[in-house]
């Protein structure tokens, strides 16, 4: 991985909303592929593709880190339902840090998640909680067709 300069980074990226909205609206047949989660308290991981049919457009993976009961129960109990709308854009005390973009490349392995998302362009965020010290990282790698979807429909910030 290596930083991007946000001055190169498509506009698309830099929309601060729900990606998971945006991408329902624009694919007929979207749906969230869970791929692994992890749980050792206070530290919570989950992996997922966001797909249009078979066709993963975005891999997201999570960490939470949280004391709080009621965010790592609704955290944990995700399962193939959106972050944003269960989680992070449901209620006012959630905020969203600044983007840091990012250049993503690895080895392609053979597994096809990990051939289909070998190189791309990705976004990390940071959000935390007004109520309770409870943070989640964001890391999302786009791939470049799911770069067209979301310029088809012109995002803005």
């Amino acid at each position: 991985m290596s930083i991007i300069n946000e001055a190169l980074v498509p506009e698309v990226l830099k929309y601060r909303g729900s990606l998971t909205r945006v991408l329902k609206s624009a694919c007929s047949n979207f749906n969230i592929q869970a791929l692994s989660q992890s749980k050792q308290s206070p530290f919570y991981m989950r992996e997922v593709l966001l797909c249009d049919g078979e066709a993963p457009l975005v891999w997201a993976k999570s960490y939470l880190s949280s004391n709080d009961v009621a965010t790592v129960q609704a955290f944990l109990q995700l399962q193939g339902k959106s972050l944003g709308e269960q989680l992070l854009f449901t209620e006012g005390s959630v905020s969203r840090g600044d983007y840091q973009f990012i250049s993503y490349r690895r080895l392609r392995s053979g597994s096809r998640i990990q051939n289909d998302f070998c190189e791309g362009i990705g976004r990390v965020s940071k959000f935390s909680w007004q109520e309770h010290p409870t943070t989640l990282m964001l890391l999302e790698v786009f791939r470049y067709d799911a770069l067209n979807v979301l310029e088809e429909i012109k995002l803005s910030k």
